[in-house]
């Protein structure tokens, strides 16, 4: 079968498109994980398709970069870049598919004119190397830029691209053929009409690799998240402070784990990092989330050994500053499994967790908030055989933790003194304007538990309260204006 015919037939269903050959089926595990979905969407190019990544433009368009082949085992590989629009209709979609055997790309990235960014690897077999492409809002394809050989090096490997003013900054490696190979991290900024401005190429010691995930950008420089180490076997998580014109100016190296678990890296605003991914404890996956103060001091190494098989791939804040993983968890039988979201306090508690099912097995391959109340959900879904695999999209109400499940006992106003409530049960209460909340606990003794945190609408909200001893308990909101305190009694 030639996939360079692959056939772009969409049949509009209700308010979406998809692919005529997409088959849907959605099975949700909670009755209020149905009630925060707002639709989802598959891409189906009518071959294997892997969804690497996907980015939310400035205008709520929803953008995913997918691979596409005609089985999993090929060589010859191509991509797809699909836009959607905030209704889950499909605007557009673009093939790339080259004269080399393999056009594979891993990194997307949106500038502020909605110009898409891709960043991948292209092969003829023996020669290959990395490539940038550019294509504007509407799906044209501007230029492409391909580094097959950088200085001595043997070979050149891109994987990511973020978006910087005027231009891109892209992230590989480049090394020398050996047993084992030697990877050395590369750094290279492009103009908007792909001139290269500079390259960077730095050795920070590993013995096989040094590589970014994650490059956040400003006006005073960038700060790198990666690895440095044997990729695979024995690594540290590697933090690099660069100057404007890509200059080392200091980097760190820390080592929590033997195989350090990055996946994916955010930042907020006064410059703590949260990294986030998996460890194996004795062959089981286990999320873990580490937070960097901003002088480069651990603050903390949450290991969440309570949720074995979940396996985070992406991180992101939302506005009240928790943090979102999101990933995959395993579900017996065999090797299906559920798309993950966990929602964990600045403070690295976990308060929730979610999973979703597209198809027979899915998974998230990225997580992105529009706004404080959206959230959107990018990933792969495959059937109960693993023959059929294709890309989604599940857009989210947000915050997902707030439900009506269980009976209320404090009518709506606000919190009022003196309150009584049944251990377990939910709380009303009411809100005057929309924005972000901390809903806390303490006891006599002043120790706290968050009950809450996120965004909250404006009027009469119901959330859980934990199960709490008999007692005496004082209940605090706090945020959008809002500071208020009242007495709590549990009753048994």
């Amino acid at each position: 079968m030639n996939h360079r015919r692959i056939s772009k037939q969409f049949i509009n269903i209700g308010r979406g498109a998809f692919c005529a050959s997409a088959v849907l089926l959605v099975a949700v595990l909670t009755k209020a994980a149905a009630e925060e979905m707002v639709w989802v969407r598959t891409f189906d190019s009518g071959f294997w398709d892997c969804c690497a990544t996907g980015r939310i433009d400035s205008d709520g368009n929803i953008v995913l970069l997918v691979n596409c082949a005609s089985d999993p085992e090929s060589d010859s590989i191509w991509a797809m870049v699909v836009k959607f629009n905030s209704d889950g209709d499909t605007v557009w979609t673009r093939l790339y598919d080259s004269d080399a055997i393999l056009d594979e790309f891993y990194s997307l990235t949106i500038d502020a004119q909605g110009n898409i960014y891709i960043a991948g690897i292209f092969s003829y077999g023996l020669e290959g190397g990395g490539q940038i492409l550019k294509y504007d809002r509407d799906g044209n394809l501007l230029w492409c830029r391909r580094y097959q050989e950088i200085g001595d090096y043997d070979y050149v490997f891109i994987n990511n691209v973020f978006a910087d003013t005027g231009g891109v900054i892209v992230t590989g490696v480049c090394g020398y053929l050996g047993n084992p190979p030697m990877n050395d991290l590369l750094i290279i900024k492009l103009t908007s009409d792909g001139r290269e401005v500079w390259s960077r190429i730095f050795d920070f010691g590993g013995r096989f690799y040094d590589g970014i995930v994650k490059l956040f950008l400003s006006a005073v420089g960038m700060l790198g998240v990666g690895v440095t180490g044997d990729w695979g076997t024995e690594s540290d998580i590697l933090i690099v402070q660069f100057g404007p014109d890509g200059d080392t100016l200091q980097h760190r190296v820390y080592d929590f784990y033997p195989e350090e678990p990055i996946q994916d890296a955010v930042i907020d605003r006064v410059g703590n990092l949260y990294i986030g991914g998996w460890a194996l404890q004795q062959g089981t996956k286990y999320p873990v989330l580490i937070k960097i103060s901003p002088v480069g001091e651990p603050v903390y190494n949450q290991l969440f050994i309570s949720l074995s098989q979940v396996a985070p791939f992406s991180v992101s804040l939302d506005s009240a500053g928790n943090v979102l993983l999101a990933g995959s968890a395993d579900i017996p039988p065999g090797w299906h499994c559920g798309t993950a979201l966990l929602n964990c306090s600045y403070a690295g508690e976990l308060c929730w967790e979610r999973i979703y099912r597209v198809d027979s097995t899915s998974w998230a391959q990225s997580v992105w908030l529009r706004g404080p109340d959206t959230l959107y959900l990018i990933g792969n879904s495959a059937d109960s055989i693993g023959e059929e695999q294709n890309a989604f999209v599940l857009k989210l109400r947000y915050p997902v933790g707030v439900t009506e499940a269980g009976s209320a006992e404090v009518p709506g106003g606000d919190i009022l003194p003196g309150t009584l409530v049944r251990p377990g049960a939910a709380l009303r209460f009411s809100v005057p304007v929309a924005g972000a909340y901390r809903l806390v606990v303490r006891d006599v003794s002043g120790q706290e538990r968050l009950v809450y945190a996120g965004y909250l609408p404006a009027g009469e909200n119901c959330i859980s309260l934990p199960s709490l001893p008999a007692g005496v308990y004082f209940l605090e909101l706090a945020g959008a204006g809002v500071h208020s305190r009242s007495r709590l009694v549990m009753v048994r």
